[in-house]
């Protein structure tokens, strides 16, 4: 008992001197929605990248949920399903729902619920809707995945969390006949999983999948320095692989009456051009995650999309 008490205090400091060594680091403070909006359009004029981009830009692709966990909450890597963040001694519990896209929140997470006991639920490429996952290289169903989703629901409902935070990838998703997941099935999916939550009284959230970029942003900007408008992803016009259901995920919200946030605002602008680079931040890490600077970055904004009730 003694040696997990010791643990679950070293995932708490550790997260604490994350979020310290962001600050430390001399990053911007994090925006309010006005202002982030305002970035996000004057990052799409820009030209070239900066001279402390260029020299970030070698370790853009560790800046990511992985290096996250290992620094922070090693034990999490070996995917037991359920990692503590937070005050862990708090009765009060907030669960993170879903797969590495629930994972790449957590700074933003822990800014808004560091004073709670935050529990992140989670399973590589398996997501909270119900819907088949299927490994994309090996055209088969992803294994685990129906029966992880089933068994988190009553795990999650017995801690009568006052939020439970369900965030998941929703782009380059295929079903079992190999064509591309619709918002339709997708809304039919995920409908199934909150109507569980809710019933339980876990007071789900969804919060929206972000843009994916297309191409590789670590290697686009790399190759474009000085002309980083080749990085800036239209949406309207990437390819279908990389689209995802955020339709599908809002219907879903709305038809169960659970709070729904929008997240591509705070990586686009008004004309749907997403650049690679916001405010001296790289948004992505790899295709489909944000960097944790940068999810640390929408800590106001995601403070302030979050329902009163639900903080």
């Amino acid at each position: 008992m003694t040696a997990v008490r010791h643990r679950k205090t070293f995932l708490f400091v550790s997260t604490l001197l994350a979020l310290s060594s962001f600050q430390m680091a001399g990053a911007s403070v994090a925006p309010s929605a006005t202002t982030l909006a305002n970035q996000v359009s004057e990052a799409t004029a820009a030209t070239a990248l900066t001279n402390s981009e260029l020299r970030a830009l070698p370790t853009l692709n560790q800046d990511n949920f992985g290096t996250y966990l290992n620094a922070h909450a090693p034990g999490c890597l070996t995917f037991t399903g359920a990692c503590d963040f937070g005050t862990i001694t708090s009765k009060v519990n907030v669960v993170v729902f879903g797969d590495s896209h629930a994972v790449m929140w957590l700074p933003a997470i822990v800014a808004l619920y560091g004073s709670d006991h935050i529990l992140l639920r989670w399973r590589p490429s398996c997501g909270a809707a119900k819907i088949p996952v299927i490994d994309l290289k090996f055209h088969i169903v992803v294994p685990g995945c129906e029966k992880w989703r089933r068994e988190s629901i009553p795990v999650i409902n017995a801690l009568h969390p006052k939020v439970t935070i369900i965030a998941e990838r929703t782009s380059h998703t295929t079903g079992p006949s190999g064509s591309w997941t619709t918002d339709a099935q997708w809304k039919r999916g995920l409908t199934t999983t909150l109507k569980a939550l809710k019933a339980g009284g876990s007071h789900p959230l969804v919060l929206g999948d972000i843009p994916a970029l297309e191409p590789q942003p670590a290697s686009c900007l790399s190759i474009n320095p000085t002309s980083i408008q080749k990085c800036t992803v239209q949406l309207a016009t990437r390819s279908m692989s990389y689209r995802g259901h955020v339709a599908g995920e809002r219907a879903a919200a709305h038809q169960v009456g659970v709070p729904f946030i929008n997240t591509e605002p705070w990586l686009c602008d008004a004309k749907r051009r997403c650049p690679a680079v916001v405010a001296g931040h790289f948004t992505h890490a790899d295709w489909s995650h944000l960097t944790m600077t940068y999810a640390a970055y929408l800590s106001q904004v995601f403070r302030a999309a979050v329902p009163a009730g639900l903080r």
